[in-house]
């Protein structure tokens, strides 16, 4: 368990005393402590900041659409956001990659060389737009400003709140990541497809969140600006105490609610009281249905191919077990001992035996 545990920690973080004395060191020797980009903290980095991916995802429209007042809580949660990037861009430089002849590099200037050529620049100009954002919003929070200078500060704190949404192209190279270091090598069968399921749930919640901003927003902000100068947000009304209230007087809750019930409804070619009043709205439910037929479309045929793989590779011992059974009712064995016999076959079929080096090819 001694030498297990070294080892864990020789391939989480490459230290001097792996590489032999000091003076056997050289240029293309691995640097110290430098995190392997296999190694469970990497894996743990990667599933964090899918979190934080997914929750600039979804807050981001959220807060463009909507435009809410800055909360102690919600700027708090943004702290925490840009403290983890910090953090994270940190990280990256002291992370060993593989070269694309399959060979690990765990010297640091390479690594940083190699971060510089990907993710570098975008990642420092982020993450400065993301701390002067914090300030802003603590500054509107806190109530410091006052009058046109309050005006200023949320015009500008929406345009750096336009930089997040950059980021969010890392998602699928983190989602690679996690499901080469744990599908891959820790989840195997069903819960491969699990996990894959987990991914397209994910996916379609937040494609339909996004929708239901923007279906929010363009209501709002361009309902005067269309061919009819009308917005859904306006035309549709509910009866609240004996009164005819429009969409856009309810609260924020029964607003996102509501547009979100719409986009599902068009996603899955569902049906809704609410209409489009102009070309804009017309055009975008249209969009809606196109991508909501093919993500069902994609997401069938991936669940479907999943199911014939899956009985496939089960078929080969449902014929072994009815083999047995007719065996067994032919040549007249007892119950309890065909039952005990089957128990066992079972079992033993369960077991997998290890892969030997010649079955690999």
């Amino acid at each position: 368990w001694r030498r297990v545990r070294e080892g864990a920690t020789r391939r989480t973080f490459m230290s001097v005393s792996a590489l032999g004395s000091i003076g056997d060191l050289d240029a293309d020797a691995p640097s110290r402590y430098m995190c392997h980009p296999n190694s469970g903290f990497s894996t743990a980095k990667d599933v964090i900041s899918v979190m934080w991916l997914l929750w600039d995802t979804l807050y981001l429209p959220f807060v463009l659409a909507w435009d809410p007042t800055p909360t102690l809580g919600i700027t708090t949660i943004s702290l925490g956001s840009t403290t983890f990037w910090t953090a994270e861009m940190l990280l990256c430089m002291n992370t060993g990659y593989y070269r694309s002849n399959a060979t690990l590099e765990m010297r640091r200037w390479k690594a940083i060389k190699n971060y510089a050529k990907h993710w570098l620049t975008f990642d420092f100009l982020t993450v400065t737009s993301d701390w002067v954002n914090v300030f802003l919003e603590f500054e509107v929070s806190a109530g410091d400003a006052s009058g046109l200078e309050l005006v200023r500060l949320v015009k500008f704190n929406r345009i750096l709140r336009l930089a997040r949404a950059f980021r969010m192209m890392k998602v699928r190279e983190r989602l690679l990541n996690i499901g080469h270091n744990i599908s891959g090598a820790h989840l195997t069968g069903s819960w491969a497809m699990f996990y894959r399921i987990v991914q397209y749930v994910v996916f379609i919640f937040a494609w339909n969140h996004l929708g239901a901003c923007a279906w929010y927003a363009i209501g709002k902000y361009f309902a005067t600006a269309s061919d009819t100068g009308h917005g859904w947000l306006e035309t549709h009304f509910l009866e609240f105490d004996g009164r005819m209230v429009p969409y856009s007087d309810m609260g924020m809750a029964f607003q996102y609610l509501t547009c979100l019930h719409y986009t599902i409804s068009n996603t899955v070619l569902g049906s809704l009281s609410i209409n489009p009043v102009n070309s804009i709205e017309r055009g975008f439910t249209v969009w809606c249905l196109v991508t909501g037929f093919v993500i069902a479309s994609m997401l069938v045929s991936h669940l479907s191919s999943w199911l014939v793989q899956r009985q496939m590779l089960l078929q080969e011992r449902v014929v072994t077990l009815a083999t047995l059974r007719r065996f067994l009712r032919e040549n007249s064995v007892a119950s309890s001992l065909s039952s005990r016999i089957d128990q066992h076959v079972r079992h033993r079929m369960d077991v997998k035996p290890r892969l030997r080096e010649e079955q690999v090819e």
